[in-house]
């Protein structure tokens, strides 16, 4: 999946809309979408091989400001470990 898709698919869990201005709504009122947005945003922009990785630092910064207004805490890139057989 692209970051579109997942960006997405992250405002469909919490709405079924996902128009841009429902995404714009929901990025002002929705202290959970703002982290996800913000993550999803910042690992497009480390890992991407494009002219835009230079926008990664704004990115990180809107993510740690986000997180500390919020207390929700990730990083860029969230390592997910396989809990399978705990």
């Amino acid at each position: 999946m692209n970051t579109i898709q997942l960006i997405r698919s992250d405002l469909q869990r919490l709405n079924s809309k996902t128009s841009v201005g429902f995404m714009l709504k929901r990025l002002v009122t929705n202290a959970s979408f703002k982290v996800t947005f913000w993550f999803r945003i910042g690992t497009y922009l480390k890992t991407s091989q494009n002219i835009l990785k230079f926008l990664y630092p704004i990115a990180f910064v809107m993510l740690i400001r986000v997180q500390y207004k919020t207390g929700i805490v990730g990083g860029i890139p969230a390592k997910v470990l396989n809990m399978e057989g705990v």
